[in-house]
């Protein structure tokens, strides 16, 4: 799953793997211009969510291998989460991109991953990266990379 947000922590696009997942785990839904932080989470939870974007805003890129979380409250599931800055044209961290790969899953988890996502795993190779925000409308965006 994939997600942008800003420097206020408010979602700037998603895929549906990400809606599905808050959804169908958490009974949660978001829409483009809401604050991630304000999702029905534990404390502790957005706290420690809070920091890692925070860390990112100071211009961290960080890939979190093999963390774990609460599935149903009954498994635990291995994930790949990558967090990375998001600069404009000028090199300024204007928000946060984020993907979870589920590691548990046995087939080839890059051919099933969608574009977005592979997009972030480019971008994670790269010292420097340039990615075009394009308002179609309001709380719409397209992501282009410029290479």
């Amino acid at each position: 799953m994939f997600w942008v947000i800003d420097t206020n922590y408010r979602l700037l696009k998603c895929n549906k793997a990400a809606e599905n997942y808050l959804f169908d785990n958490y009974s949660l839904a978001i829409s483009v211009g809401e604050s991630v932080l304000d999702l029905k989470f534990d404390a502790d939870f957005l706290k420690k969510w809070e920091s890692l974007y925070n860390s990112a805003f100071k211009g961290e890129s960080f890939v979190i291998n093999g963390s774990t979380i609460e599935k149903d409250k009954h498994s635990y599931i291995q994930q790949l989460v990558t967090i990375t800055p998001l600069k404009n044209l000028k090199n300024c961290i204007v928000g946060v991109c984020c993907s979870v790969i589920d590691l548990s899953v046995k087939n080839d988890v890059y051919d099933s991953i969608t574009d977005e996502q592979k997009l972030i795993l480019q971008l994670n190779q790269y010292e420097e990266a340039i990615l075009v925000f394009e308002q179609k409308s309001v709380n719409n965006y397209e992501i282009k990379y410029v290479n």
